[in-house]
């Protein structure tokens, strides 16, 4: 006799829905462990090097192969490019991002009476024209073959006037604002000193003061008697004092306070009187209002923000050339110092005569 085969099937059919379900539980149930992502590396200020060789010289071309002679000035268009005042070879030279130098002009620019020479400061203004301090008087280069006197003049004396009827004492670095005011310390070996603006126009006059910080603007000895200055979006003026250990803050009123700085020399971060400095050697300001100061004798660079406190960026307080991270790079008396619009923070290191940068990445 057959037998039924429908149980059979019925067992088998019921088997396999069970087998079904389970898996399809055991799918469902099944959570995956999320990713956790790694954390983002931490930012460091990187210093890397431009453009430069230790040997003194006048070469243009790429990298390492350069040579500068005692460069001191130096200012950063908005197209990629620098430009320095390389006193010793009596010329600004160009240097593009990627480190390619030529000689933007040089000793044989038309009307070079006086001489083209003795390239202290440099500085840019709205138009792209550049002004250079020779001596005491001001240059103003429009282009590679056309310059002119554009205040003062080879008479070392104190007259407030126009053009080359003014006149002044001695004259190492200045600054411009957003309106192509200059802004210049002008000062003489007897300790006399004032602060005195040039507008587009080339009129000089000296601007009034209201110090009772107790600190001479002046205080000598310094180095070259070359005082830093330096001015902010806000019109707010940045001179060093006191041997060039401190810095004074000067508002558009006149009122001048003390930004930073204790007075006497020494390397200490801090935030205003606690903070020191020695021989501060070039100062700019960035789009924050932020004051970048390269001290030269600490052979570091310092940033100070508005409310006075002052971190150092790079160096190590003794002289050396080392690219690398904030904790290992070495400069070697840095002097002019500028910013671009990105940030990005280049130096002239003077003692290594070379062009470096600084990156936050």
């Amino acid at each position: 006799m057959i037998k039924n085969p429908i149980p059979r099937v019925r067992h088998t059919v019921l088997c396999l829905s069970l087998v079904l379900f389970f898996a399809a539980c055991n799918k469902i149930s099944v959570v995956p462990t999320p990713t956790v992502p790694a954390p983002a590396p931490a930012k460091k200020w990187i210093v890397s090097t431009v453009a430069g060789s230790t040997t003194l010289g006048f070469i243009d071309g790429d990298t390492t192969l350069v040579q500068f002679n005692n460069a001191q000035g130096i200012v950063a268009d908005d197209h990629g490019n620098l430009f320095v005042g390389d006193q010793g070879n009596v010329s600004i030279r160009q240097v593009t991002y990627s480190g390619h130098v030529t000689t933007y002009a040089g000793k044989n620019i038309s009307n070079p009476t006086p001489l083209f020479g003795n390239i202290y400061s440099l500085v840019r203004n709205s138009q792209g024209d550049f002004y250079t301090i020779e001596y005491s008087l001001i240059r103003k280069i429009t282009s590679p073959t056309n310059s002119s006197i554009f205040s003062g003049s080879l008479s070392v004396n104190y007259l407030d006037g126009i053009g080359t009827n003014a006149a002044f004492n001695f004259i190492g670095n200045m600054a411009i604002d957003n309106q192509d005011n200059i802004f210049l310390p002008d000062y003489d070996i007897s300790d006399n000193f004032h602060l005195r603006k040039v507008t587009p126009g080339g009129v000089v006059s000296t601007l009034t003061l209201k110090d009772s910080t107790g600190y001479s603007s002046n205080g000598l000895p310094n180095y070259h008697y070359l005082y830093s200055i330096a001015v902010d979006a806000s019109g707010n003026i940045y001179v060093t004092g006191n041997g060039n250990c401190l810095i004074k803050k000067v508002d558009p009123a006149g009122n001048v306070t003390i930004l930073a700085g204790a007075g006497d020399i020494g390397f200490k971060d801090g935030k205003g009187r606690d903070a020191k400095f020695n021989t501060i050697l070039g100062m700019t300001c960035d789009a924050s209002g932020n004051l970048w100061v390269s001290d030269g004798d600490n052979h570091a660079i310092r940033e100070v923000t508005p409310d006075g406190t002052v971190t150092t960026i790079a160096g190590q307080g003794v002289m050396g050339y080392s690219d690398g991270d904030n904790t290992k790079a070495l400069f070697k008396y840095p002097f002019g110092i500028t910013v671009d619009n990105k940030g990005v923070v280049f130096v002239m290191d003077n003692g290594n005569n070379r062009v470096r940068k600084l990156e936050y990445k």
